[in-house]
């Protein structure tokens, strides 16, 4: 998706302006391979101990990063793309956030991964393996108070889910330092089935305890 290019760029690219953290997130080295080169990403870019080198960002001012009202219009477009043969739930936001929390159950992962209680319409396709939200307001941001991370959600979030996984997750952001960076993958690792990862579009991830994001946490 091109939108979704852009806007790892743009984090990427924020990043290397803001040095992050070595401390909280880890980056994948397994990544690199996927790595392909980009207009706007330097040719310096790279990964020192855990950080963004921060001179890496020298050419990254001409990065244009997508506007909400873009991303509402391609986000809708795909939701728009799966809804026949969805299973969807409207307008009763009490229903639409047990939907969502019987989804997150059933697949393996902590069924307080979406605090939401303004939702307007969950849905999902099976065969797809396709899910969406969509909430009245433009973001609501929500601190899970046992690990102190503060996770953003947009107006519209999406994701494809599997056992034990949701990917290519969309509308969705943690934040680090000042910077808000997206997620683009959560997971329990069968291997540690205590612990759930978050992924974000630079490759940056960290592990908690599953019970932090439980209901009420």
């Amino acid at each position: 998706m091109v939108w979704a290019a852009q806007l790892d760029q743009a984090w990427s690219c924020s990043a290397a302006l803001t040095s992050l953290s070595p401390s909280r997130w880890t980056h994948s080295t397994d990544d690199t391979k996927n790595w392909r080169p980009l207009r706007s990403r330097p040719a310096d870019y790279s990964w020192t101990d855990g950080r963004v080198n921060p001179g890496a960002a020298k050419n990254c001012g001409d990065l244009r990063q997508p506007t909400p009202s873009s991303f509402h219009a391609m986000a809708s477009q795909t939701i728009e793309t799966y809804r026949a043969g969805a299973e969807v739930v409207r307008g009763d936001a009490a229903a639409c956030k047990k939907a969502a929390v019987e989804l997150l159950g059933d697949i393996g992962l902590p069924k307080g991964l979406f605090p939401l209680d303004g939702m307007h319409e969950f849905g999902y396709n099976r065969e797809a393996g396709f899910m969406w939200l969509i909430q009245g307001k433009k973001k609501v941001e929500h601190t899970f108070k046992k690990i102190k991370q503060t996770v953003s959600y947009g107006s519209e979030v999406m994701a494809f889910v599997e056992k034990g996984k949701l990917k290519k997750v969309v509308g969705v952001k943690t934040k680090e330092l000042m910077l808000w960076l997206s997620i683009v993958e959560v997971y329990v690792d069968e291997a540690a089935p205590g612990k759930v990862t978050f992924k974000t579009g630079t490759g940056l991830s960290d592990s908690f305890d599953a019970s932090a994001l439980e209901l009420g946490m």
